[in-house]
């Protein structure tokens, strides 16, 4: 599994918003812009077959790459104990 000392994010987890991209509704749902100067987010237009709109992430700096449709990419979790939790 490679993991970037720079962002932290791994393969596992990219994209992620707020990290890699952050989303923005648009005519036909949501559209992804690209954060980090290392990634891209590309929308297809919708797929003749089954009208489901793709968008393609990339990562040129770790090689990640992802196509997701109609799916929102996960938001970073930073891992914080609240004073319940920590009880």
């Amino acid at each position: 599994m490679k993991e970037s000392a720079d962002c932290g994010v791994s393969e596992e987890q990219f994209p992620c918003l707020g990290v890699c991209c952050e989303a923005r509704e648009g005519a036909f749902g949501p559209e992804y812009r690209h954060i980090c100067p290392r990634c891209s987010a590309v929308t297809l237009p919708p797929d003749s077959s089954t009208l489901q709109i793709a968008t393609l992430f990339e990562c040129t700096c770790l090689g990640f790459g992802r196509r997701m449709t109609d799916a929102r990419p996960p938001e970073k979790k930073s891992i914080k104990k609240t004073e319940g939790e920590s009880k």
